[in-house]
């Protein structure tokens, strides 16, 4: 899985990113796909999962949702968007495995399955 920041935060704001599942962190740039490891999405790390159920890394909303629904974008309340991508060539499960529990633009908190 791998979690990407897709704008980036102004100066002096934080945001706090929890893990959204539990594993093993690796750098962005091990992961053996290119598009990620050349942070051509943004930059971010990797989780080798010990988990199955994914939760919001922090407050905001569902922004963007892959039709497979390997992909998701969150906006946080300050305004970054993350992204989390759960694979490597998941789109090509077209869904299989994956069970939706959010809906789309609706306001979640943060470590909500």
């Amino acid at each position: 899985m791998m979690i990407n920041t897709v704008t980036p935060v102004p100066k002096g704001i934080g945001v706090l990113l929890k893990a959204p599942l539990s594993g093993h962190i690796l750098p962005i740039e091990q992961v053996p796909d290119p598009v990620f490891a050349q942070k051509m999405v943004g930059d971010g790390i990797s989780i080798d999962p010990v988990s199955q159920v994914l939760i919001a890394p922090c407050d905001g909303e569902v922004i963007q949702l892959h039709p497979s629904y390997h992909a998701v974008t969150l906006k946080t309340p300050e305004g970054l968007e993350v992204l989390m991508h759960i694979g490597l060539d998941t789109v090509t499960l077209r869904g299989q495995g994956f069970s939706l529990k959010l809906k789309w633009a609706i306001a979640f908190k943060q470590a909500i399955p």
